[in-house]
């Protein structure tokens, strides 16, 4: 048996909430900070910071998140900005109709902006489709009667690049590592990222300094972004070791990921976690520090299936609507393709 089910047919197929920890909050006059809620559908996390900071005319350091969103989805999450914002120009950003970005509401003001440490983890409503009518009755009822799924951790392919590739932000993040900045370069000129602003800077037989300089005028999150993505890399490729180090099985082609291995077993071994001495971007030094990565080896959640039923954008196909948590760093995409893997993959 085997499915060619589709993810992501539009971003209504693909709903994320965040789970955070809220910020402390203090009365307007004495806080610096405003958070909100944003609701984002079609644009990168990156792509909100940028639209935001030039908006309100602040820095886009001044912009922070708890977690980084995929464009291909509506999300909703939180961020902070270093300014106090009132409803009324919280109004006008909202009626100037930013492309796929609305402000739902305010939560508070503080004095700390929001970050990655503050997210428990999202929640998925996920629409699978292009499902023979057989295999989404199965899953559904797979679903129904099972509900815990463990599945290994593996970094999924968001990790690495943007929708339709190429998937080469870890091959950046490698070269901003071994400080071959001018790899760095045209691995970012291949990723999709617009360097027409500042292409002076970089002309034919130009020196390494200004391939690097090049890379001091983009956002630094994005640079940091750039080097966890080569650590994801590392890290997939440790915990794929690990993993067929205690199990029989597989190794599987993740498109956009490369090859990992998936145990054969529904019941498989692994140690809880999986660490690699991977690199910390420095932004105010601009200098690249070692830092060990350690992370959950097997994440266990529960699957609820909501809606089941025929698939109106793909005919004669069915389609099968599942809500899930996840903690934080996990991948509902990585999640699905290894159920389909281990109970649907053709023999």
């Amino acid at each position: 048996m085997k499915s060619n089910y589709k993810l992501k047919c539009k971003h209504e197929d693909f709903i994320v909430n965040e789970v955070p920890l809220l910020p402390c909050l203090s009365p307007q006059k004495s806080s610096r900070y405003t958070y909100f809620w944003l609701k984002k559908k079609g644009l990168t996390t990156f792509d909100a910071q940028e639209i935001i900071a030039k908006f309100f005319e602040v820095n886009q350091l001044d912009i922070n998140v708890e977690g980084l969103k995929d464009e291909d989805a509506i999300t909703f999450q939180i961020f902070s900005i270093k300014k106090i914002l009132r409803k009324r120009i919280i109004n006008g950003f909202n009626q100037k109709l930013q492309p796929g970005l609305k402000i739902e509401s305010i939560i508070g003001y503080g004095k700390e902006p929001v970050n990655e440490k503050f997210l428990h983890g999202n929640t998925f409503v996920i629409t699978i489709r292009n499902l023979d009518k057989s295999i989404a009755h199965e899953f559904h009822n797979l679903v129904l009667s099972t509900r815990l799924f463990p599945f290994i951790n593996y970094y999924d392919n968001q990790r690495f690049g943007l929708a339709g590739g190429p998937y080469n932000t870890h091959l950046i993040g490698k070269s901003i590592v071994k400080n071959d900045w001018e790899r760095a370069f045209f691995e970012f000129q291949k990723s999709g990222n617009n360097i027409r602003k500042n292409e002076p800077l970089i002309k034919k037989g130009t020196s390494r300094k200004n391939y690097k300089n090049f890379f001091k005028t983009i956002s630094p999150k994005k640079v940091a972004f750039f080097v966890s993505s080569y650590n994801s890399y590392l890290w997939n490729n440790e915990a794929s070791r690990l993993v067929e180090k205690f199990n029989k099985g597989e190794l599987e082609h993740f498109n956009g990921v490369g090859d990992l291995f998936i145990p054969r077993s529904l019941s498989f071994y692994s140690t809880s976690t999986c660490q690699v001495k991977g690199h910390h971007f420095d932004k105010n030094n601009f200098k690249i520090e070692p830092k060990t990565d350690i992370r959950s080896l097997v994440v266990n959640t529960n699957i609820y299936s909501t809606n089941l039923n025929e698939d109106e954008l793909n005919k004669s196909k069915w389609k099968v609507e599942i809500s899930f948590f996840l903690p934080t760093g996990c991948y509902a995409t990585m999640l699905i393709k290894q159920i389909f893997l281990r109970y649907f993959k053709k023999v």
